[in-house]
């Protein structure tokens, strides 16, 4: 089906077909670069001519427009393609330079720069605007293999983004296994990769998987069943165990609580007035001054013992001396010596009395 172009007021019923489609073939690429109102015509197999209406393309901008800011290149393709069929703009040259006109400033400046921008060539023009900008394309990612086994290398802790990484693996391995580029096995094991150690040994076991032999029938849906179930499983353990865990630090604090408001009450010691503080500074005046006394007696006393010790030591002292005076004068004279008598001394001394019994000898040369 060939198609045409033309402006409402330059539809004249009454021209003969071979004039109007001349007339067509000049106005088609001017109509599809204006932002008025417009017509299509085609002509049919039975050589007549259809007229369609379209409504001009929307504003760059406005809230049915596409905008292109480098995210998500290939949605923003599709969905720019089908705007522009939509509103009757179909030569791959006004597409492109329309696309330019859709994107922030610096990328449809860019796009100008690009060879294919000039050789009017929508398809490989679109595709080498997709593969620029690759990087923040979801969609573009969800169609590899390597983002896929790139996320399985990002570590997923419990309590993290684990439900996340669940419904992330398994939307992109239904689009690239669909692609046939990717086996029930290997997908298997790439989902197990991404999970916690603890996790993915419990899979197995409750899965009964067999990962030495890669030609056994592997059932990837039970397998995400069996990890979300023990994911909800942690989940509502951590809940149970924290209810439980707050619960012991209110019966803790209610122990204490009632241990405060159970515990006697403490009697202070009455206060000391001043007359009790009186006598008492007399009291300890008076038990000093006792025990003063008792020592300055004791003290007399070792005195006294010493002193009566000293004068018996001298005076026994004073006795022997007297004896060897008398022994001496009775060698000087003449006639028999006269036995010196024996003289007794008895002393008793003790620590309160001291009693003597001495008998002095008599010289009886002096007398």
């Amino acid at each position: 089906m060939k198609q045409y172009t033309i402006s409402r007021q330059n539809i004249l019923c009454d021209m003969t077909k071979d004039q109007e489609i001349k007339k067509l073939e000049s106005e088609s690429t001017m109509a599809e670069g204006t932002t008025e109102s417009y017509a299509t015509m085609s002509l049919g197999e039975d050589k007549r001519i259809m007229v369609h209406s379209h409504i001009p393309m929307p504003s760059p901008g406005t809230a049915n427009a596409s905008w292109f800011d480098s995210r998500d290149a290939t949605l923003f393709i599709e969905r720019f393609y089908q705007m522009c069929k939509d509103h009757g703009v179909i030569d791959p040259k006004n597409i492109i330079e329309w696309l330019a006109r859709y994107c922030v400033t610096w990328i449809g400046e860019w796009m100008k720069t690009l060879e294919d921008y000039k050789e009017d060539n929508w398809e490989v023009f679109s595709k080498e605007i997709i593969h620029e900008f690759c990087d923040q394309d979801i969609t573009y990612k969800i169609h590899c293999q390597d983002y896929l086994w790139a996320i399985t290398k990002k570590l997923h802790a419990w309590d993290g983004n684990i439900h996340a990484y669940v419904q992330e693996y398994t939307t992109i391995t239904s689009t690239v296994q669909a692609n046939e580029r990717l086996d029930e096995f290997t997908k298997m094991s790439w989902f197990l990769q991404g999970l916690p150690e603890k996790l993915w040994n419990k899979i197995i076991d409750k899965a009964k998987l067999n990962l030495s032999d890669d030609m056994l029938p592997i059932d990837f849906r039970k397998v995400v069943q069996v990890t979300m179930d023990l994911i909800d499983q942690y989940e509502e353990n951590k809940k149970v165990f924290e209810e439980d865990e707050m619960k012991q630090k209110e019966m803790e604090k209610l122990g204490e609580q009632y241990q405060l408001a159970n515990k006697p009450p403490t009697v202070e010691a009455p206060k000391k007035t001043a007359s009790f503080a009186k006598t008492e500074e007399s009291e300890s005046k008076s038990k000093a001054k006792g025990s003063d006394s008792t020592n300055i007696e004791a003290a007399i006393e070792k005195m006294i013992n010493k002193f009566t010790n000293l004068a018996l030591a001298m005076r026994v002292q004073l006795n022997q001396i007297q004896g060897n005076s008398n022994q001496y004068y009775m060698l000087q004279r003449e006639g028999p010596p006269k036995p010196i008598p024996n003289y007794s001394t008895n002393v008793t001394v003790n620590s309160t009395t001291v009693q003597e019994n001495t008998q002095l000898p008599v010289n009886p040369y002096l007398a």
